[in-house]
């Protein structure tokens, strides 16, 4: 049986990013004949699954699996220093407002205690905490 090996790598991310809206890429990942790679919803609202970035036409996209098993297995270490999870890069933004250790900030008027969102676990189920940097959702 052959023994895992796991590599670390060091490389520019936009390699991990779709072609046409620049957000990380997760499967299913899609190849065109120019080697550009594009996310499934891009590849949804692309007018005749052409890709418009190659100079040839050189016919459409299709499913690249071997991309699929590289998004999925690269990782990245949480942003926040206490956290310390290995995070599927394409899922790194979701992690950084749910992670536990993310710092907080207190809802109450004039309280400004540097906290994490774990130091303060039933506040945040009543809504008197938010992760810092997450977006309120505005009804309107």
């Amino acid at each position: 049986m052959l023994e895992t090996v796991t590599v670390t790598l060091k490389m520019d991310s936009t390699v991990l990013h779709c072609i046409f809206c620049s957000q990380p890429l997760k499967p299913p990942v899609f190849k065109c004949k120019g080697n550009h790679l594009a996310c499934g919803r891009c590849l949804s609202e692309l007018p005749g699954n052409r890709c418009h970035r190659c100079v040839e036409p050189r016919g459409g996209f299709e499913h690249d699996p071997a991309m699929d098993a590289v998004v999925s297995a690269a990782t990245v270490e949480c942003p926040h220093s206490s956290c310390g999870s290995l995070v599927a890069y394409h899922q790194v933004h979701d992690h950084k407002i749910a992670c536990p250790h993310a710092p907080c900030a207190c809802t109450e008027p004039g309280c400004d205690l540097p906290r994490t969102v774990a130091s303060f676990p039933s506040e945040r189920n009543q809504g008197l905490i938010e992760p810092v940097g997450a977006k309120k959702h505005v009804e309107g």
